[in-house]
């Protein structure tokens, strides 16, 4: 995918050893410092999470810059998934160079405000298997508003703004990494008020779907009281789960999937990788992100689980 919302980039001097990442979610903030050697990342440095209200996020932001030593450093930043849209939408037939202007055309009754305050920028699906098929377009939407606080917490902390991405991307680069990737893998990831699902072979995503069934009652049915079982709900996950997966192999015309990759929850993974194991005929495991990107430090899940896009993002362009 290109550069997203490459006109909103800092223009601040590069420090080309140091990187920092920001993702947020809700009142969280996830902040992760790299050191590259090159173009790719050494190891990551520290990853923390803080609760930080949108209205003191700027001053927040500069204050942790200014006390890590960090000014002129790098920045990624990864948007609020409350942020954005992604809307699926079958390719234009024009020139290249006038594809940006007719998806602007197309998704304007697709969106809640005016294309005017728009930005959007878009990635090609794979070919489906099904020669009638479209082919596919992916784009994502966001305010111009948004973009701009964005940049402008970067700029005011001293950061070189290099990228603003999406997690869906984000976690595609972690992917790349799963020894199964070659083969085929799905990443589910739950988190209190959302979930998602990724399949992907090798670099390119075939599904990224929102679940439904995910999220706060979930977790703290299963995770907080396990014994007293979760209501049903981890089978009617591995249902949508399970569709997703049929989806990608009748649709694509792939070979089944071998494995579901789980995202580290705050606590309990193990847990919910168990239930899944007797629900899915696919073999389930638990992420450790140390496994893929070195760590000076051990993660604990529940800072994983906070902080996945915002080391993914580090990782955009590097082997």
């Amino acid at each position: 995918m290109r550069s997203l919302w490459s006109r909103f980039f800092g223009k601040n001097q590069f420090r080309a050893d140091d990187s920092v990442a920001i993702a947020m979610r809700g009142d969280q903030v996830a902040l992760v410092r790299s050191r590259f050697n090159g173009s790719t990342p050494v190891e990551v440095l520290s990853a923390h999470v803080h609760d930080v209200p949108l209205v003191d996020r700027g001053e927040w932001l500069d204050d942790q810059i200014d006390s890590m030593h960090l000014k002129g450093a790098s920045c990624r930043l990864v948007l609020d998934a409350a942020d954005y849209r992604l809307l699926n939408v079958a390719a234009p037939e024009v020139p290249q160079e006038e594809t940006g202007q007719a998806l602007r055309w197309r998704i304007q009754d697709l969106i809640d405000f005016s294309i005017d305050e728009a930005e959007i920028e878009f990635f090609p699906m794979p070919l489906s298997a099904r020669s009638h098929r479209d082919h596919m377009l992916t784009v994502a939407v966001c305010r111009k508003d948004v973009l701009a606080r964005c940049s402008n917490w970067c700029e005011a902390a001293g950061l070189n703004l290099q990228i603003i991405d999406i997690p869906e991307l984000c976690l595609r680069n972690l992917i790349s990494r799963f020894p199964e990737a070659e083969r085929g893998v799905a990443l589910l990831r739950l988190e209190a008020g959302r979930g998602g699902l990724l399949v992907q072979k090798e670099q390119a995503l075939y599904v990224m779907r929102d679940l439904d069934v995910a999220g706060d009652n979930l977790l703290l049915r299963l995770l907080a009281q396990p014994e007293q079982g979760d209501g049903g709900q981890v089978d009617m996950l591995a249902l949508e789960i399970q569709r997703s997966l049929d989806y990608y192999e009748s649709y694509y015309g792939l070979p089944t999937l071998g494995s579901l990759v789980v995202a580290p929850l705050a606590r309990n993974t193990q847990t919910l990788v168990d239930r899944l194991n007797q629900a899915l005929g696919v073999i389930s495991r638990a992420m450790d992100v140390s496994a893929l990107v070195p760590c000076r430090e051990p993660l604990d899940d529940a800072t994983q689980q906070a902080c996945l896009p915002a080391i993914g993002a580090l990782l955009r362009g590097t082997p």
